[in-house]
């Protein structure tokens, strides 16, 4: 007691309850002549109640939704504060399974401190985030759960239209909750519950995904709890090509070329074993189309990787899922053999080889040329996938025939 009057009090370690009180004040001066030396008692209550229990954590990976709230990755070790914590508390996590139906997960503290005062417990798979609570008493806490990405599978980094084409491998997926971004600008939204455009399966630790086009391939995961470490799942950059014709001579000398079937070389940043190279090409009717050609080799650095130049390709620009760079190649054409060294004019030559643009074309016979006007079979015809050509003799054909595309000028076959 105070001299003012203020009574203080100090409850004891690792108590609560509620204590009923009556004080009364005596004074020393006695009761002679009539004298009162005691006050009227008063009867009060004080409460103690147990602490709320928080939790005290930050995400080892990743990063939280709000910076100034506890936060984890699924498999952590928490700390859990409170009051009269045991060996046998359990901690209360919201969940959310691979359906996107919300529960809870009941997780037994895995120590507990000699006052009852701290406790740590593992953040358990599905955990979402949300408010905890500690089982059988009151008061919740929030955490949020940040995601993690560890690994990923995809044989071809390339846009797939609507099949689920990249596996994200991680934990902390949530359900119709969730966001994969590609690179800085380009993301898929999880629109459902449903498994069309992005699904989360195997216990919300893996994540199949649409890759949407112009994705980059520098991925992270956000759900409510936050944003995932960074994972480069694809190529980063296409920096060139290098390669030289082995047959033939190309138009440019200064530019990367070469024939169809040869390897070529490409160099980028994070090369992966499933970048692919897009190639422009053009079908036996001249119609324009792309390509794509999974690389067939990869140095250790990711600097670098070789890739088969396919059929039907033409020259122009290639380019590489996941990157926007684009880098020309000239394809210059092959002949391997005639049908016939009787050049007789207005007879049809059957020119084999590999290269030939239907439409773009020209058969040298020396110094006569045949130049394919159109896409139809009337003069030249180009086909059995691009490898083939039906040519009507000139008059004055001479024996040294080659062919010409906008690539180059093929080796010359008598």
């Amino acid at each position: 007691m105070l001299p003012d009057g203020t009574l203080t009090f100090t409850s004891a370690d690792a108590t609560n309850g509620t204590a009923t009180v009556t004080v009364a004040i005596r004074d020393d001066g006695g009761t002679d002549n009539g004298g009162v030396d005691a006050s009227l008692a008063e009867t009060f209550h004080i409460t103690v109640s147990s602490p709320a229990p928080t939790a005290a954590a930050i995400a080892s990976f990743g990063t939280p939704d709000n910076a100034t709230l506890p936060s984890a990755n699924v498999g952590q070790l928490i700390n859990i504060g409170g009051a009269d914590l045991e060996s046998n508390s359990i901690i209360v996590f919201p969940t959310v399974d691979d359906a996107g139906a919300t529960g809870t997960r009941q997780v037994l503290v895995s120590g507990v401190n000699a006052q009852g005062t701290s406790a740590t417990v593992v953040v358990p798979l599905k955990a979402a985030t949300g408010n905890l609570t500690v089982l059988g008493k009151s008061g919740s806490f929030p955490l949020q759960i940040v995601p993690t990405i560890t690994g990923f599978a995809n044989f071809d980094f390339q846009p797939s239209g609507t099949g689920l084409n990249l596996t994200l491998e991680g934990d902390g997926f949530i359900e119709g909750g969730i966001t994969v971004n590609f690179g800085s600008s380009v993301s898929v939204v999880d629109p459902d519950k449903t498994t069309a455009t992005l699904d989360v399966f195997n216990i919300a630790r893996s994540i199949g995904v649409v890759i949407p086009v112009s994705g980059e391939a520098t991925i992270s995961v956000v759900t409510a709890g936050g944003t995932s470490n960074s994972l480069v799942v694809g190529p980063i950059s296409f920096t060139g090509i290098s390669g030289t014709a082995q047959v033939g001579t190309p138009t440019s000398g200064a530019a990367p070329s070469a024939n169809v079937g040869q390897i070529i070389t490409i160099s980028g940043t994070d090369l992966k074993p499933n970048t692919d190279v897009v190639f422009p090409a053009r079908d036996d009717s001249g119609n324009a189309f792309t390509i794509s050609i999974r690389v067939s080799g990869v140095n250790a650095e990711g600097t670098s990787a070789s890739v088969l130049v396919p059929l039907r390709a033409e020259t122009g620009n290639l380019g590489v899922p996941g990157t926007s760079g684009s880098f020309p190649l000239q394809i210059v054409p092959t002949i391997t053999s005639l049908s016939t060294t009787a050049l007789i004019a207005g007879s049809t030559l059957l020119v084999e080889g590999d290269g030939f643009i239907e439409g773009e074309i020209t058969v040298n016979f020396g110094g006569v040329a045949v130049v394919d006007a159109d896409k139809t079979a009337t003069t030249l015809d180009v086909f059995n996938v691009t490898r083939s050509i039906n040519v009507v003799v000139p008059a004055g054909a001479q024996s040294s025939v080659t062919v010409v595309t906008a690539g180059g000028t093929s080796n010359s076959a008598e």
